[in-house]
């Protein structure tokens, strides 16, 4: 089959970090191409929590302004334990620029991030997937498939996604990020390590007549993490840990985005958040209204074992994952799409070898095998209350923040980052699996 495209970098994956990264590769006129597998920004998504780190990037291309007309300002973060506040966590003593977190939908960033690349004269090519991978002199292959839905069956008819075409397409960079179940890594042979077991969460954003505070409010029992998160408009996102055997025996049905009359689901879906509500954080005191959007998800903490290699790259949560309430995958990856993007940069203008890369994986991983404990662990310091005392790496995962500002945040609540001599003379070292 003959090559019908070529491009410096292919981009696969349009969520944040994908755009992101095209963005900052457009700006220098590098030829890219970008896909993703959807049929385009979903007219309904989840949320996400922006760090102080996020928003400082997205200023500096000019963004600030409109990310404040789509976002909810956050303040604090504050953690329960039933009716008990335990701890509270300042943003404003993380960052000076932007001493505030951001809650918003995906498909306002997306839409965002998509407009500006659209002003470079380069379109996201929807309903298009990655289908093989292989190194050739100096260049990347990919073959990419372009998929049509198509009607099957008479009397109800089933919709389906069918190849429309494949073609090829030479790159000299191939860059995954297509999340946690990244093709690109399947293809280039890319595994994981993993650190503890799988959590399953159920995760919905619905509306409520509860006052609105500019706070995330983390509430942590013995057995599960929840969160509360205060979204645009009328807005909340909660976030309940369940047991594998509640995961699989629970009622909720998962609510598409496509608003269709469903009274039976919307029924069984309030009675089971209000039930969870109640037991868990029976301080909140508003109703639960109007269940915009839902789902069941398993959360893992793991890292690729490569973050990149020759011409394949990983970002994002395409190259590591943790546990939901700080949202610390997604907002590392969006760190990491400016770092690569300025690296590779450098490579394609000659200024730079190949071996600057590897020095970005580095610097890439050492955060990573810290925050997942791989080589360190949080311990509590003298001014930590008995309550941090009690659960320093369960409060790390819910911190929302990354690099230089996560240890100002565990610094705040009384926590430091033991050394790796420390870690492994007081055999705290996790398990690691791969």
């Amino acid at each position: 089959m003959p090559t019908e495209k070529r491009a410096d970098v292919l981009i696969v994956g349009a969520g944040p970090v994908g755009l992101l990264t095209a963005v900052l590769l457009s700006q220098k006129d590098v030829p890219l191409r970008i896909i993703d597998e959807k049929p385009g920004i979903e007219s309904c998504s989840d949320a996400c929590l922006l760090h102080s780190r996020s928003l400082s990037l997205l200023n500096a291309l000019g963004l600030s302004a409109q990310m404040l007309d789509i976002g909810r300002r956050v303040d604090t973060v504050l953690f329960y334990e039933g009716l008990l506040p335990r701890a509270q966590l300042k943003i404003a003593d993380l960052s000076s620029d932007f001493p505030y977190l951001e809650t918003v939908f995906k498909r306002d960033l997306e839409t965002l991030l998509e407009a500006r690349l659209n002003q470079a004269g380069i379109q996201v090519d929807s309903n298009h997937r990655l289908a093989g991978l292989e190194s050739g002199d100096g260049h990347a292959l990919a073959a990419i498939e372009s998929l049509i839905i198509s009607a099957k069956g008479y009397v109800i008819p089933e919709m389906d996604w069918e190849i429309e075409k494949t073609e090829q397409m030479m790159a000299r960079y191939v860059v995954g990020a297509d999340g946690d179940d990244s093709k690109v890594a399947q293809l280039a042979g890319i595994e994981y390590e993993t650190a503890g077991t799988p959590e399953f969460y159920l995760i919905c954003e619905l509306e409520s007549d509860w006052p609105v505070e500019n706070a995330v409010y983390v509430i942590l029992q013995s057995d599960s993490t929840s969160t509360l998160w205060p979204l645009p408009g009328k807005a909340f996102r909660w976030s309940f840990q369940l047991t594998e055997e509640e995961f699989s025996q629970s009622p909720f049905k998962e609510r598409s985005s496509i608003q269709i009359q469903q009274p039976a689901i919307d029924q069984a879906n309030k009675g089971f958040v209000e039930s969870l509500v109640h037991q868990r954080a029976p301080w909140f005191t508003g109703s639960i209204g109007q269940i915009h959007w839902s789902t069941g998800a398993q959360f893992s903490r793991r890292l690729a074992a490569r973050l990149g290699h020759g011409r394949y790259w990983l970002l994002g949560d395409a190259a590591h994952g943790t546990l939901p309430a700080g949202m610390q995958s997604l907002n590392a990856g969006l760190a990491e799409a400016e770092q690569f993007a300025e690296v590779l940069l450098r490579i394609l203008a000659g200024t730079a070898s190949v071996d600057a890369l590897e020095a970005y994986i580095r610097d890439c991983r050492e955060e990573w095998e810290r925050l997942l404990s791989f080589t360190e662990a949080i311990e509590p310091q003298a001014q930590a209350t008995p309550w941090v005392r009690e659960q320093p790496a369960r409060i790390l995962s819910c911190l929302p923040a990354t690099g230089p500002e996560l240890r100002l945040a565990a610094q705040q609540l009384g926590l430091e980052f033991v050394s790796p001599d420390a870690l492994v003379h007081s055999g705290l070292r996790p398990e690691v699996c791969h």
